[in-house]
């Protein structure tokens, strides 16, 4: 019997393909998939997304975010591990002048919950996005606060810094408006 794991990725897996094989007779969605990044490291997970694409200007897009790990400096303390986040949100799209294959996009989206990475769930999302032609593309994409998030309490037990309940005994409380940004700075599209 495979792992709850194996099957909801299975689930996601199927869901995609029945979307794209669904809606490949038209070219007005898109589908991407890339490495997630906390600020310029890697944070060992990836972010999905899959956007409707109105009049070529609007993407409407709801997207998922794996489970992150990353490290803002080398003591134990600054390893942090974040959950899974789903979003949603809308950008603008900006053609260039020169161009059709290239545009910059911008736009609000609302997360799942506030972590380390966004003390607030309204973020603000940035995307520079170059399509090779009618079914392939790469998009790079940055969700920040821009330096304007509330503060934050994140409790941590000291043994194994793993964030926990801010009335187990012995929490470490840190408070802070943590923004490092969630970015995704290379991901696949695929249009349908």
């Amino acid at each position: 019997m495979p792992s709850k794991k194996t099957s909801r990725a299975l689930l996601i897996a199927g869901f995609l393909a029945a979307v794209v094989c669904w809606g490949s007779s038209k070219a007005d969605g898109l589908v991407e998939l890339g490495p997630s990044q906390v600020g310029s490291e890697l944070s060992a997970g990836f972010m999905l997304t899959i956007s409707e694409r109105v009049n070529d200007r609007y993407d409407f897009t709801l997207g998922y975010i794996s489970k992150q790990d990353f490290k803002t400096c080398d003591a134990p303390n600054c390893e942090w591990h974040v959950k899974e986040q789903l979003f949603v949100g809308a950008e603008l799209l900006i053609p260039l002048p020169w161009t059709d294959k290239l545009r910059l996009s911008i736009g609000p989206y609302l997360f799942q919950r506030a972590d380390r990475i966004g003390t607030d769930t309204l973020r603000v999302c940035l995307g520079i996005e170059y399509r090779f032609g009618r079914r392939v593309g790469v998009r790079a994409r940055h969700c920040s606060l821009a330096g304007t998030g509330p503060e934050l309490t994140i409790c941590r037990e000291t043994v194994g810094w793993t964030d926990v309940p801010c009335d187990t005994p012995g929490a470490f409380p840190a408070t802070n408006d943590w923004n490092t940004g969630q970015d995704s700075w290379l991901r696949a599209v695929w249009y349908f």
